[in-house]
């Protein structure tokens, strides 16, 4: 892996990295073994090999390959040199030596059983209910191996059977919630303050004292941020119902409750945050219900949102959201695509198509899927903005369809018909995008000549050769059909395949690669400039028109030119 960022880690494929901080889900800091060399990854490029332990006691060896610690420390093993020696990393240092296993003791973690499980096998362990249960190892993805808190009972069992847990409160010696988080004291902590502060309306304090009461983890908190809290404000852009600002949080989010301090501690001061108003037309309800979904996915799939605030000047109420560094996908593709290597392209669709099946699994539908509703804090990690919104504006004009018309899947464009299967549609178009750098049918107008295309089985053209096995995968995104399209998981679980070179056809998926970047040495990327005046990339409202009813189509692939003389139907 090759990065760019100055506290990126980079690496060649086989090289052993000690983590030493899991920094969220995706990203890990570690340290190269062998060399002083730390940096961030995304855990996504690695397989994890290592484990941690606790030092038992000091340890000064006389050897130059001996690793000298402290009781308490915390190793990361890198290795099992033999039965009886271990080789590690101190977490936080670029420390790596050879220590006595007989040193340590493999830290644990907890979980909490959620049902009963009466195991089969010998080697199963069974428990009940509520039981806790102190893991001692990950045997594979699925399958755990610990002992029931209090016994010697010790065996194995299916991890979703369980859900973790993490130590006792030092207050009131519950189980913490989350990493550091009680819900029971922190939900206390924030009740005494609910009379400090008004967000100047009923529904919107209820709300966010609600969701503080609520939280299981900082993840889930959301704050009255005071606009006095928020410097250099400046307009970024807008979209379909929404305009977004930039901001400078003086405080940052919080983390947890130091109950010595008796404060919140924070993280990510003096950062910049997103903020998001969304037009007068969207009422309260459905401004708090997007804030819910948002919060529901956050941190993986969803960029995090940390809070409500309000401009006094213009009366608007705005969401408080992390900071995208690239922007939009469709932004970070415009401005950065030729550093994108087919890798980095695959484990961008593969982070999207992650987020989406997870949204699925919800029975959560988008509806407006496309690249401006994506944004990306690096090259590679694009998070899904823009939830909920749908519903209320259909609700408000029953008989217009709502979105970008060139990523609108035909079933949408000639029924109305929002499903699991149309975001696959989108996603496909998506696809495209990231692929070649070129939003599909960006040299003619998107207009109702465009719309009863697409319904008649129009796709875009594929500017630049594309692996055949991708194009593949994208083309079946595209089908005119919903039920022949994958659903996000499965094309999570092929584009997974591809990225972690396990896959039977990884030899000629490799192939595909080194052909079409030879074909492509001449590749002109996408040129904004160039885009049609008509064509246009904002969610909007449109009429409906008349379509006959169509029972199959005919696939056509091709660039064309419209009449300059063809009108525009879509006028607000």
């Amino acid at each position: 892996m090759v990065c760019d960022c100055e506290n990126d880690l980079n690496f060649k494929k086989g090289d052993i990295v000690a983590v030493l901080e899991k920094v969220n889900e995706d990203w890990w800091k570690g340290c190269i073994q062998g060399t002083n060399i730390v940096g961030i990854f995304p855990k996504v490029y690695t397989k994890e090999i290592v484990f941690f332990v606790e030092a038992l006691w000091d340890l000064n060896g006389d050897g130059e390959d001996d690793l000298n610690f402290k009781k308490g420390d915390i190793v990361a093993v890198l290795e099992k040199v033999n039965e009886d020696w271990w080789k590690g990393c101190i977490q936080g240092t670029n420390i790596v030596g050879i220590f006595p296993k007989v040193y340590t003791k493999e830290i644990v973690f907890f979980v909490e059983a959620l049902w009963d499980l009466n195991g089969d096998d010998e080697d199963d362990l069974n428990f009940k209910k509520g039981d806790i249960v102190e893991v001692h190892e990950k045997v594979n993805e699925d399958w755990w191996k610990g002992c029931i808190q209090g016994t010697n009972i010790v065996g194995i069992f299916p991890q979703v059977y369980t859900k973790e847990i993490y130590g006792k409160c030092e207050e009131c010696s519950q189980y913490n919630t989350g990493k550091n988080w009680c819900n029971v004291c922190n939900a206390n902590q924030f009740q005494r303050k609910f009379d400090k502060w008004t967000s100047g309306n009923r529904e919107i304090d209820e709300f966010i004292r609600q969701m503080q009461h609520n939280a299981e983890k900082y993840g889930e908190v959301i704050e009255w941020i005071p606009f006095d809290r928020l410097e250099n404000v400046e307009y970024l852009a807008r979209g379909g119902f929404s305009i977004v600002y930039k901001a400078k949080w003086i405080d940052g989010y919080i983390i947890s409750w130091d109950n010595n301090e008796k404060i919140w501690k924070r993280r990510s001061q003096n950062c910049y945050v997103c903020l998001k108003k969304l037009d007068d037309s969207i009422n309260k309800s459905v401004f708090l219900q997007e804030i819910k979904n948002q919060l529901k996915f956050r941190g993986k799939w969803a960029i995090a949102l940390y809070g409500i605030t309000k401009d006094p000047s213009k009366n608007e109420y705005m969401m408080v959201m992390q900071y995208a560094l690239e922007g939009s996908l469709r932004k970070m593709l415009d401005n950065k695509f030729k550093e994108l290597s087919w890798h980095d392209k695959i484990s961008i669709l593969l982070h999207i198509a992650e987020g989406l099946s997870e949204m699925h699994k919800n029975h959560f539908v988008h509806k407006d899927f496309h690249s401006g509703n994506i944004v990306n804090d690096s090259l590679t990690k694009p998070y899904i903005t823009d939830f909920g919104l749908c519903g209320q504006i259909f609700e408000k004009n029953p008989e217009k369809i709502y979105g970008v018309i060139p990523v609108l899947a035909p079933e949408t464009l000639s029924k109305r018909k929002y499903t699991q299967e149309s975001d696959m549609y989108s996603l496909g178009m998506i696809m495209l995008e990231v692929f070649t750098s070129y939003p599909p049918f960006y040299n003619i107008p998107h207009d109702i000549s465009l719309f009863t295309s697409i319904c008649n089985g129009l796709k875009p053209e594929i500017k630049c050769e594309v692996p055949q096995l991708l194009k593949d995968l994208m083309e079946k995104c595209w089908n005119v059909e919903p039920r022949v399209r994958p659903t996000a998981e499965e094309l999570k679980t092929q584009l997974s395949k591809y990225l972690n070179h396990y896959d039977e056809d990884n030899d000629e998926l490799k192939e595909q690669i080194e052909a079409a970047n030879e074909l492509n040495k001449d590749f002109i990327q996408y040129d904004p400039s160039k885009m049609h005046p008509e064509a246009i990339y904002t969610s909007r409202l449109f009429p409906k028109p008349t379509i006959p009813k169509y029972d199959t189509f005919t696939s056509r692939q091709f660039d064309f030119e419209i009449p300059n003389n063809i009108g525009n139907i879509f006028l607000e």
